[in-house]
Parts: C-alpha cells; structure tokens; sequence
C-alpha cells in the first residue's frame, strides 16, 4: 500500500490513481480529497482490524485463550498500523475525532469486553479494563518491532505471562 511504504506526505495522489488504474479525476470524484481518501483507508484498515480480533477473541473458550491467541496474532502482523496511526495525526481535528472513536470501537472495545469477561468469568481479578486494554494495546503494539529486531520468538508469550500475572485471580489450592 503506498500510504504505508511512502507515508502522507510522501504519497502523492497522481501514484494513486496509477496503482489503482484510474484517473485523477476518477480518484478526486470518488473521494474529494486526498485527506478523504486517506480517511476511508484507515476505516477500512479499523474495520478489517476490528474484524480480525473480534473473530480472535470470540473463537476462543476463555479469555486468557482469546488474548493469548491476539497476542500471537499481533507478533506476526506487520507494523503498517503504526503508520496508519501517524498518518491520522496530519488530518485535521474534526478527522482525528472520527478516527479515534473508529479506533475505540474496533480496537479498544474488543479488547475490554474480553477483559471483562474474563473477570466475570473469574480468571482475571477485578481491574479497570479500560486501562488494562490500553496497557495490552500498547504491549501487543510493540511485538512486530521487538520481532524484526531478533527478540526471541517466545516475546509473545512472556508479554502475556507478564500482564497475565497482574490480572489473574490467585489459584487456590484443592
């Protein structure tokens, strides 16, 4: 995608419309903007995303499951969401509102829901789950990068060990 190899800045709309097979006039009738259409990119990347750790989470028997299995997911993915994220930050005030609600429902709230099921369900103690979905995020956030750099490939399971440790209840014994 050349928004994520050249960036905002770098991505000129004319590189567009050639890789897409159109016009820049087809382009411009369609999106307006080149800001449009970098908008209707992220959305469609938010929905894709949201997609994907939905299914993740709900296809697993538990909680812990489900957030291992998303950690996995994380560790194997590309890190072209980073740029996506940054890309947000040129697009204007009321744009970058739009996209962080986007980001809270397909992102943020999967991530709570299982959280929360999980403290309903007794496998985590009782936390803020808002909180603890962000501290997830921006762990499972950093695994690509920790990869590429030749960490160790078990990064993914000592990342949820560690945050696993300070959400499960203690196990009593029989």
């Amino acid at each position: 995608m050349l928004l994520e190899r050249w960036g905002y800045a770098g991505m000129a709309v004319e590189d567009v419309a050639r890789a897409a097979g159109v016009t820049k006039k087809t382009l411009y009738h369609h999106f307006g903007s080149k800001n449009a259409l970098v908008i209707a990119l992220i959305h469609l990347r938010l929905d894709e995303h949201g997609a994907a750790v939905r299914g993740i989470l709900a296809s697993a028997p538990s909680a812990r499951e489900g957030l291992e299995a998303l950690t996995l997911w994380f560790a194997a993915r590309p890190p072209a969401h980073d740029v996506l994220r940054d890309t947000a930050r040129f697009l204007p005030g009321e744009d970058q509102v739009v996209l962080n609600q986007a980001f809270l429902r397909h992102v943020i709230a999967p991530l709570e829901e299982a959280l929360r099921r999980g403290v309903e369900e007794g496998e985590f103690e009782p936390h803020d789950t808002t909180f603890a979905a962000w501290m997830l995020l921006g762990m499972l956030s950093t695994l690509p990068a920790l990869l590429v750099l030749g960490h160790l490939p078990s990064l993914p399971g000592s990342l949820m060990t560690l945050l696993m440790r300070g959400l499960e209840q203690p196990k009593t014994p029989p």
